[in-house]
């Protein structure tokens, strides 16, 4: 299974993949989830929210700051899984 990791506008634009697919839109929690168009191919999307930071032992995040949560990496797991058998490709 091929991975596609590209940015918002590309998404948006609509993408050009050769195979069924299915999308995992990760968006900022200030800003409104990406539109995906829907083409032929894909399957299903999936839209997360949380932002791109890491915890840190050497640093206290603002608690502003939303992080991915194990529910959050559990729904992607568990997304993979159901559309592992029909595509070919995962963008994300």
């Amino acid at each position: 299974m091929r991975i596609i990791v590209t940015d918002r506008a590309e998404i948006e634009a609509g993408i050009l993949v050769r195979s069924a697919y299915v999308v995992i839109s990760i968006h900022d929690p200030t800003k409104p989830p990406a539109n995906v168009p829907r083409q032929t191919g894909l399957r299903g999307v999936l839209v997360l929210s949380f932002h791109d930071a890491e915890p840190s032992a050497y640093a206290t995040l603002p608690s502003e700051i939303k992080l991915m949560t194990p529910d959050q990496a559990a729904k992607v797991w568990d997304f993979i899984d159901q559309h592992r058998a029909e595509v070919g490709a995962i963008a994300r």
